[in-house]
């Protein structure tokens, strides 16, 4: 993968993916925070937030790994 272009929006979607891991995150810590005494709709939401969490940080890992390998390259352009 040399293309410039191609590059650049796999580090856009990496950045953004570490965006939305943290706002997941927040969401996630705000929910624990805030658990009612009878809280157990939010065992649910925790477990979709975990559940996203998980799959973002797996893209983020994907993606980082795809961009290290890239700029590995002798051809890598460097800006």
């Amino acid at each position: 993968m040399r293309d410039p272009e191609e590059l650049r929006q796999l580090e856009a979607q990496v950045a953004l993916d570490k965006q939305k891991y943290s706002e997941v995150e927040r969401l996630k810590e705000e929910l624990v925070e805030n658990i009612p005494p009878r809280g157990f709709s939010a065992v649910s939401t925790e477990l979709k937030y975990r559940s996203e969490m998980e799959a973002l940080a797996n893209s983020i890992r994907v993606g980082e790994e795809r961009l290290a390998g890239a700029r590995s390259q002798p051809n890598w352009p460097k800006e």
